[in-house]
């Protein structure tokens, strides 16, 4: 059968068409796998190399975030990781869940061999992980759970059935009431992403864990002190400063939230404040800083008006970058920082107490750094898992810096106390000299008077209180260890005990600085008694014939003075002071005790044995003593003293 050459055309025609009718479902076909291959290629990441294999950290991924638990069907935007949310973009309601998922690819050759990881740090609230569609890991047993992880790093290991041999599909899904988002996420070996969770959980966790209780353990300590002791109020507020820090401190280490959430972010959020401010009222309190009440107060006042913002109940004009209440609380935080940095600065300078120094040295040296290097990492990172805060370990560092202070303080104290035992047993041996070379000598009249008139002085000083409170304190301390009635007559016997030793040491001459000594003794008792003391002190010439006997008499003078208006006048201030004055053409000094009490009658207690006693002593100093008192108007109790003693005579021979 013979063709024609049309129809050779025509089926040459029809063969090319269905060649390329062929080539072209190919092509179709390849670009399709290349669109589909690209929309499985693996996220951007830094490489870090180890000798384990590559690790691998996730730098962008695609993300969803939306209301609710479940996740929608579509949605993702692609975004760079960390991911960190702390704003409502979905205006949910209060108690409502909000979520969001990150979805992320990698090569499992990029990766190395064996048992694969996923570190992952910064990651919020509760939270599943889940390779290639498969869970491998969760945090929490029950969506209620209240999962406090934004600090806390995690390690979960990748088992092999879940992996493929090319790209990896890993998916993070973050859900919370409060803030959500996925920190940092680094995937490779698990040997070698071992050291980095281990390094991370220690300053992250374990470290923050044992400075913040080891800092409640001294606040509560210094609680019990200042129950104890409560005049430190600087010990109350060291105490309450370490309570505030550790209640901030928490949130760092913590992997559970104790309490209802809002509530523990509020302690969480405004105890970092007032954890500032109690321990810059401490230090403020401990060097005794003019108008301390005030600035304290006026911190603390400040501090009441962020939580009233920080409830809503106070709305102040919005700040575009933060809440208004984080706003006030950094703003106001930084402040105190800069106020107490300025004054430990100066003290530093000023002052060279070792333990003022070494707390002013922490505050200027820890507060500061701490501060700027915390607020740098929030604004640079935001808590994404980057940066390890200081500021957990800037309370217990203060808290130990405090303590060595005190520490230093009360060693000091016991030094005093051994240096003064050491004066009077030098000064008891003294007497006990005298008395024996007296017994030598008794035989001559002198000798025999001087003797008698040092027994009687003695008798006299056992009478005033030094040897019976002694007896009575040692005697109930010691042995019977009555608790508060103890202490009272302790102190009131090592007062009595102090008072004599301070006879004994040289003052040469120097009046001013032996009432002044009086004055620091008994300022404890004045401010119990609720009196207030004004001191009214003149520039006087020393007194020649002032020895460790006389003093004593004038210590027990002022000693009786002073005891009187705290004991019987009903006074609120008294008045102590000391002016050159001559008495009938002699020059001397005039000391005075003055009151603005209830006053009495002098005719009612002329007889009285102290009022007896200041007057021998009085008389042995070749003095004169003056009384002024009225009912209604108060009492004055001067002392005269001549500056030559052989001058008194001219005034009363009999002297």
């Amino acid at each position: 059968m013979k063709h024609h050459p049309k129809d050779y055309f025509l089926s040459v025609n029809a063969g090319l068409a269905v060649v390329l009718r062929v080539f072209l479902l190919t092509l179709f076909g390849l670009l399709c796998h290349v669109n589909f291959a690209s929309a499985q290629s693996v996220s951007q990441a830094d490489v870090i190399s180890s000798a384990s294999g590559n690790v691998i950290e996730i730098v962008e991924g695609d993300y969803i975030y939306f209301q609710g638990i479940e996740p929608p069907d579509r949605g993702w935007e692609a975004a760079s990781h960390p991911n960190i949310d702390h704003t409502n973009k979905t205006g949910q309601h209060r108690g409502e869940y909000r979520s969001m998922v990150g979805r992320f690819y990698f090569d499992r050759a990029a990766v190395g061999d064996g048992l694969l990881g996923i570190h992952t740090i910064g990651t919020r609230g509760n939270f599943t992980v889940s390779v290639n569609g498969v869970e491998i890991f969760r945090n929490f047993a029950d969506v209620t759970d209240k999962k406090n992880s934004w600090y806390r790093p995690f390690l979960v290991p990748v088992p092999d059935s879940a992996l493929k041999t090319d790209v990896n599909e890993v998916i993070v899904h973050s859900f919370s009431r409060k803030s959500v988002g996925i920190g940092r996420l680094l995937i490779g070996p698990n040997s070698s992403l071992q050291n980095i969770y281990q390094s991370r959980y220690f300053w992250h966790i374990t470290a923050p864990t044992a400075a913040s209780l080891a800092m409640l353990v001294i606040g509560l300590l210094f609680l019990v002190f200042w129950i104890a002791q409560r005049h430190e109020i600087e010990l109350l507020w060291l105490s309450i400063a370490s309570i505030l820090w550790f209640a901030r401190n928490h949130q760092y280490f913590s992997g559970e939230i104790p309490i209802n959430t809002g509530t523990y972010v509020a302690i969480t959020f405004l105890s970092s404040y007032f954890a500032t401010v109690a321990a810059t009222a401490f230090y403020f309190y401990f060097i005794q800083l003019r108008h301390r009440k005030l600035i304290v107060s006026t911190m603390l006042f400040f501090g009441c008006l962020i939580t009233l913002i920080h409830f809503g109940i106070i709305r102040p004009p919005s700040n575009p970058y933060m809440s208004a209440s984080s706003f006030y609380l950094y703003a106001g935080t930084l402040i105190v920082v800069i106020t107490v940095s300025t004054v430990a600065l100066r003290d530093l300078f000023r002052n060279r107490e070792l333990q003022r120094r070494l707390i002013g040295l922490g505050v200027v040296m820890c507060m500061p750094l701490v501060t700027i290097h915390d607020v740098t990492m929030l604004f640079r990172h935001l808590g994404d898992g980057h940066a390890t805060y200081l500021g957990v370990f800037g309370g217990p560092t203060f808290a130990m810096v405090f303590t060595i202070a005190f520490g230093i303080r009360v060693l000091k104290a016991f030094t005093d106390l051994g240096k003064s035992n050491q004066v009077l047993e030098t000064s008891m041996s003294k007497v006990r000299a005298e008395l024996l070379e007296s017994e030598a000598n008794r035989q001559e009249l002198v000798v025999s008077q001087t003797l008698t008139s040092e027994r009687a002085r003695l008798m006299q000083e056992m009478h005033d209180g030094i040897g019976s409170n002694l007896i009575t304190a040692l005697a109930v301390a010691q042995q019977q260890k009555h608790p508060r009635t103890s202490i009272d007559v302790l102190r009131r016997a090592l007062g009595d005990l102090k008072l004599t030793v301070d006879s004994l040491e040289p003052v040469e001459g120097d009046l001013v600085a032996l009432l002044g000594n009086l004055r620091h003794r008994m300022a404890r008792d004045m401010a119990d008694a609720g009196v207030s003391c004004k001191w009214e002190v003149e520039e006087c010439q020393s007194l020649p014939w002032l020895d460790a006997a006389n003093a004593l008499h004038v210590l027990r003078i002022h000693n009786e003075a002073i005891g009187n208006v705290l004991s019987h006048s009903n006074a609120d201030e008294m008045r102590i002071g000391c002016v050159e004055h001559e008495l009938d053409g002699v020059r001397g000094i005039l000391t005075y005790v003055k009151d603005n009490g209830d006053g009495f009658a002098l005719d009612d207690v002329t007889n009285g044995k102290g009022l007896l006693n200041m007057k021998a002593r009085a008389h042995s100093l070749h003095g004169a003593l003056f009384f002024e008192s009225e009912p209604g108007m108060g009492t004055s109790i001067s002392l005269w003293l001549p500056y030559v003693r052989e001058e008194i005579r001219k005034i009363d021979p009999q002297l």
